[in-house]
């Protein structure tokens, strides 16, 4: 009889175990489920942002092409040195402002290109420095945006009558 027990708690120690280990191989299963649509959701996003980003991106610089040509009219015809000093500036930081958008337009390219990769991929290293990358851009916009629009009311302000 007593032995009869001891193999029926092996049994059950046994049987114990694997539930356990079934238990965590279900949970597992169940955490990379959800990681994979976290992943699949953060790459439907990451697009949606892109994309809005990319508008406000061109808006911007259309904004600053528009100030450039004001600008460029301007030049000649300024009425005080302060208007002189500003059409001075625009022609000598326009064409990094312009490079800095064209290169903002190069890494939304790139990060859409790389976010593709990552609904491919799945991984969630990538998902992070996707994330890190789309922060800087959206900060580099935030920029460009501001420029954009402290440049616009300086030159609205010389136009006013």
């Amino acid at each position: 009889m007593i032995i009869e027990v001891c193999d029926l708690y092996y049994k059950i120690k046994k049987i114990y175990a694997e539930v356990l280990a079934f238990k965590q191989n279900s949970i597992d299963k169940l955490n990379e489920l959800l990681v994979i649509q976290d992943l699949d959701n953060a790459q439907k996003i990451f697009t949606r942002k892109a994309g809005k980003l990319r508008e406000r991106l061109a808006v911007a610089e259309n904004q600053i092409m528009q100030i450039n040509n004001a600008g460029q009219e301007m030049d000649g015809n300024a009425s005080n040195d302060e208007e002189d000093e500003f059409i001075d500036a625009l022609k000598e930081e326009m064409p990094g402002v312009f490079s800095n958008i064209k290169a903002n337009f190069v890494l939304l390219e790139a990060f859409e290109k790389d976010s593709i990769k990552l609904s491919e991929n799945r991984n969630k290293e990538e998902l992070l420095r996707l994330k890190k990358q789309l922060e800087t851009i959206s900060s580099n916009i935030v920029e460009t945006e501001n420029l954009a629009n402290k440049l616009e009311t300086q030159v609205v302000d010389w136009n006013a009558p």
